[in-house]
């Protein structure tokens, strides 16, 4: 073989695996993508639940507050 065909060969072998290369990283930064997208919901999903659940004790509370009335605090204070 010529210097120069091989020269060409070597550089289009080359091009290929880095255009590969790529094309991996790039599959793989998709699938990471994805991965994050479900954790992220996962905990939006969380986060809803967990506020339901204080917004329904907190009514609980309140309910608890209001039917047993509080006692005077009274200040032997001049």
């Amino acid at each position: 073989m010529d210097k120069s065909i091989l020269t060409e060969v070597l550089l289009i072998l080359v091009a290929t695996m880095f255009g590969l290369l790529v094309a991996v990283f790039g599959w793989l930064s998709n699938k990471l993508y994805d991965k994050l997208e479900f954790m992220n919901q996962s905990l939006q999903d969380i986060e809803n639940s967990l506020i339901e659940k204080i917004h329904e004790i907190d009514k609980r509370v309140t309910k608890t507050e209001s039917e047993f009335p509080q006692p005077k605090i009274v200040s032997f204070r001049k």
